[in-house]
């Protein structure tokens, strides 16, 4: 029996791990037993969006259409399909009608479709090159769900850097927003030291990794962070200290990491040594520096 239905499922529908689609099979019963409700419809579309099959999802939604006019959510979920098929003019004509990412989609949770509503259409300005306006779909989102999710101030940020430098300081301020509401959010905060680093800010962004330092516990990585971007600055004794800084808090941490395979890789490609001693005193970094012909003070994979 079990070979026999993994025939019958189309070669899109069987899942990386090389079994069907358990969810797809109980979205089919659930559609045969309820053909009448739109949701079980919703349900299997959404399953069959994600394993790619994109017609089927599409003939999903015609079906939900025809039971629910007026439902929003079968927009919604029509733009998720376009836009991973690489239709993104289609999807964003949907969220057109209607002004389906304006007012967002009711139900139980209207901000949250609201806000997904604008992420997609955000999504898919981007895919067609309006960043400006991605950027605009992205702080709709956020607004019906401020503090939601770091990935909306992130990809409302990265769209503004697409903008061009003349938006930098707005993407710049949107992070601080997104830190602000969220926390120290690594990913933002690494965002804003990029964006700081574009726009010339060496201080600023030395002074933001201060602050993820203070308050991370793997301090080693914002500290080699710092010695790249002193050294790419041309504060090389600065530089020196944040690796050595780096390398002591690592060193706290546990024998296994002096003992990496990284650790020895890294050491013998610098020293083109068969040992490199202690890679941990303040002598065997200074050896290393001396030694590098190509003008990096330290390796930043030796603390991966």
């Amino acid at each position: 029996m079990a070979a026999t239905i993994l025939f019958a499922i189309p070669p899109g529908l069987v899942r990386a791990d090389g079994f069907p689609g358990e969810r797809l099979i109980r979205a089919d019963r659930r559609v045969a037993a309820s053909p009448e409700d739109p949701a079980a419809f919703w349900r299997r579309a959404e399953l069959r969006r994600e394993v790619g099959d994109f017609d089927g999802a599409l003939e999903d939604l015609d079906r939900a259409a025809g039971l629910a006019p007026a439902a929003t959510e079968t927009a919604i979920l029509r733009a998720r399909v376009y836009l991973d098929s690489g239709q993104a003019l289609a999807a964003l004509e949907v969220l057109g009608v209607g002004g389906v990412a304006e007012r967002g989609a009711g139900g139980r949770r209207p901000a949250r479709r609201a806000a997904e509503a604008q992420r997609l259409k955000a999504e898919s300005l981007l895919k067609l090159g309006r960043p400006a306006a991605a950027a605009d779909a992205f702080s709709q989102a956020i607004a019906f769900q401020p503090g939601a999710a770091p990935a909306l101030y992130l990809a409302r940020a990265r769209a503004q850097v697409a903008v061009g430098v003349e938006a930098l300081p707005a993407a710049l301020a949107g992070l601080d927003e997104g830190i602000e509401a969220m926390g120290p959010v690594p990913a933002l905060v690494r965002e804003s030291i990029e964006i700081e680093l574009a726009l010339g800010h060496v201080d600023q962004a030395l002074l933001r990794i201060a602050k993820a330092s203070a308050a991370s516990q793997r301090r080693e990585t914002w500290l080699e962070w710092r010695g790249q971007i002193l050294e790419e600055a041309g504060r090389r004794p600065e530089a020196l200290a944040a690796y050595q800084d780096a390398i002591d808090e690592l060193s706290k941490n546990s024998s296994i990491a002096r003992s990496s395979p990284a650790m020895s890789r890294v050491c013998l490609q610098m020293t083109q040594k068969d040992s490199c001693g202690d890679p941990w005193s303040t002598q065997w970094v200074g050896n290393v520096i001396g030694q590098q012909s190509d003008g990096r003070l330290f390796k930043h994979a030796i603390l991966r």
